[in-house]
Protein backbone atom coordinates (compact mmCIF):
# COMPACT_ATOMS: atom_id res chain seq x y z
CA UNK A 1 0.00 0.00 0.00
CA UNK A 2 1.67 3.56 -1.40
CA UNK A 3 0.75 7.15 -0.20
CA UNK A 4 -1.11 9.20 -2.42
CA UNK A 5 -0.40 12.79 -3.77
CA UNK A 6 -1.95 16.04 -2.59
CA UNK A 7 -4.41 15.99 -5.96
CA UNK A 8 -5.59 12.15 -5.72
CA UNK A 9 -6.16 13.08 -2.32
CA UNK A 10 -8.04 16.43 -2.90
CA UNK A 11 -10.12 14.19 -5.13
CA UNK A 12 -10.96 11.46 -2.90
CA UNK A 13 -12.33 14.01 -0.36
CA UNK A 14 -14.84 15.70 -2.89
CA UNK A 15 -16.28 12.30 -3.53
CA UNK A 16 -16.58 11.51 -0.22
CA UNK A 17 -18.36 15.62 0.08
CA UNK A 18 -20.25 14.88 -3.36
CA UNK A 19 -21.66 11.70 -1.96
CA UNK A 20 -22.44 13.34 1.79
CA UNK A 21 -24.24 16.09 -0.03
CA UNK A 22 -26.43 13.35 -2.02
CA UNK A 23 -27.34 11.85 1.00
CA UNK A 24 -28.16 14.57 2.99
CA UNK A 25 -30.78 16.01 0.30
CA UNK A 26 -31.93 12.69 0.01
CA UNK A 27 -32.62 11.80 3.77
CA UNK A 28 -32.88 15.55 5.08
CA UNK A 29 -33.85 14.03 9.19
CA UNK A 30 -34.47 11.28 10.90
CA UNK A 31 -37.80 10.58 9.29
CA UNK A 32 -36.06 10.14 5.97
CA UNK A 33 -33.27 7.92 7.11
CA UNK A 34 -35.68 6.12 9.36
CA UNK A 35 -37.63 5.72 6.02
CA UNK A 36 -35.10 4.60 3.84
CA UNK A 37 -33.82 2.08 6.60
CA UNK A 38 -37.48 0.59 6.59
CA UNK A 39 -37.87 0.40 2.86
CA UNK A 40 -33.93 -1.73 2.64
CA UNK A 41 -35.29 -4.22 5.55
CA UNK A 42 -38.23 -4.42 3.43
CA UNK A 43 -36.30 -5.52 0.74
CA UNK A 44 -33.92 -7.52 2.25
CA UNK A 45 -36.72 -9.69 3.21
CA UNK A 46 -38.23 -10.10 -0.40
CA UNK A 47 -34.83 -11.13 -1.22
CA UNK A 48 -35.28 -14.12 1.72
CA UNK A 49 -33.55 -12.43 4.50
CA UNK A 50 -35.13 -12.88 8.06
CA UNK A 51 -35.18 -11.15 11.53
CA UNK A 52 -32.10 -12.56 13.41
CA UNK A 53 -34.45 -13.96 16.05
CA UNK A 54 -35.86 -16.42 13.84
CA UNK A 55 -32.37 -17.90 12.59
CA UNK A 56 -31.51 -21.72 13.41
CA UNK A 57 -30.86 -22.26 17.38
CA UNK A 58 -29.05 -25.72 16.50
CA UNK A 59 -25.39 -24.79 16.13
CA UNK A 60 -26.33 -24.67 12.07
CA UNK A 61 -24.09 -21.97 10.23
CA UNK A 62 -26.06 -19.42 8.30
CA UNK A 63 -25.73 -16.67 6.33
CA UNK A 64 -25.91 -13.21 7.98
CA UNK A 65 -25.89 -9.71 7.31
CA UNK A 66 -25.35 -6.91 10.25
CA UNK A 67 -27.45 -3.23 10.55
CA UNK A 68 -24.33 -0.98 9.71
CA UNK A 69 -22.08 -3.28 7.82
CA UNK A 70 -21.75 -3.84 4.31
CA UNK A 71 -21.03 -8.04 3.99
CA UNK A 72 -22.52 -10.89 4.23
CA UNK A 73 -21.43 -13.34 6.71
CA UNK A 74 -21.54 -16.42 8.21
CA UNK A 75 -22.14 -17.46 12.10
CA UNK A 76 -24.14 -19.61 14.15
CA UNK A 77 -26.15 -19.06 17.40
CA UNK A 78 -24.55 -20.26 20.33
CA UNK A 79 -26.63 -20.31 23.88
CA UNK A 80 -30.07 -21.44 25.23
CA UNK A 81 -32.38 -19.04 23.65
CA UNK A 82 -33.46 -16.19 24.53
CA UNK A 83 -29.75 -15.82 26.29
CA UNK A 84 -27.70 -17.04 23.41
CA UNK A 85 -25.75 -14.61 20.92
CA UNK A 86 -25.04 -15.29 17.50
CA UNK A 87 -21.32 -16.47 16.76
CA UNK A 88 -19.77 -14.57 13.84
CA UNK A 89 -15.88 -14.58 13.06
CA UNK A 90 -14.18 -13.35 16.04
CA UNK A 91 -17.14 -11.18 18.04
CA UNK A 92 -20.80 -12.10 19.63
CA UNK A 93 -23.42 -10.27 18.10
CA UNK A 94 -27.57 -10.48 19.36
CA UNK A 95 -29.87 -11.55 16.93
CA UNK A 96 -31.69 -8.90 17.35
CA UNK A 97 -29.02 -6.59 15.17
CA UNK A 98 -29.14 -9.20 12.29
CA UNK A 99 -30.78 -10.88 9.35
CA UNK A 100 -30.64 -14.07 8.60
CA UNK A 101 -30.85 -16.68 5.78
CA UNK A 102 -29.89 -20.07 5.06
CA UNK A 103 -26.69 -20.49 2.79
CA UNK A 104 -27.96 -22.96 0.39
CA UNK A 105 -30.50 -19.83 -0.31
CA UNK A 106 -27.78 -17.26 -0.96
CA UNK A 107 -27.94 -16.04 -4.35
CA UNK A 108 -24.53 -16.25 -6.33
CA UNK A 109 -23.70 -12.47 -5.38
CA UNK A 110 -24.25 -13.61 -1.92
CA UNK A 111 -22.29 -16.59 -1.95
CA UNK A 112 -19.53 -13.87 -3.42
CA UNK A 113 -20.03 -11.53 -0.90
CA UNK A 114 -20.14 -14.52 1.59
CA UNK A 115 -16.80 -15.62 0.16
CA UNK A 116 -15.45 -12.50 0.03
CA UNK A 117 -16.04 -11.35 4.15
CA UNK A 118 -14.53 -14.77 4.77
CA UNK A 119 -11.19 -14.76 3.05
CA UNK A 120 -11.12 -11.13 4.81
CA UNK A 121 -11.53 -12.65 7.85
CA UNK A 122 -9.05 -15.10 7.29
CA UNK A 123 -6.35 -12.43 6.70
CA UNK A 124 -7.18 -10.60 9.60
CA UNK A 125 -6.76 -13.87 11.34
CA UNK A 126 -3.49 -14.76 9.67
CA UNK A 127 -2.02 -10.96 10.50
CA UNK A 128 -3.51 -11.60 14.23
CA UNK A 129 -1.94 -14.85 14.53
CA UNK A 130 1.69 -13.86 12.99
CA UNK A 131 1.88 -10.40 15.21
CA UNK A 132 1.18 -12.75 18.06
CA UNK A 133 3.69 -14.99 17.18
CA UNK A 134 6.24 -12.19 16.56
CA UNK A 135 5.36 -11.12 19.83
CA UNK A 136 6.34 -14.01 21.81
CA UNK A 137 9.01 -14.71 19.90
Amino acid sequence: MGFVTEEQAAAIFAAIDRRDAEREAEMPDTRAALYHASVGQDRLMKLGWADGIYCPKDGTRFALVQWGSTGVHAGFYMGNWPDGHIYCGDFLVQPQAVMWKAIDKLSPDETAMLAASEADDRAFMNRQLAAFAEEIG
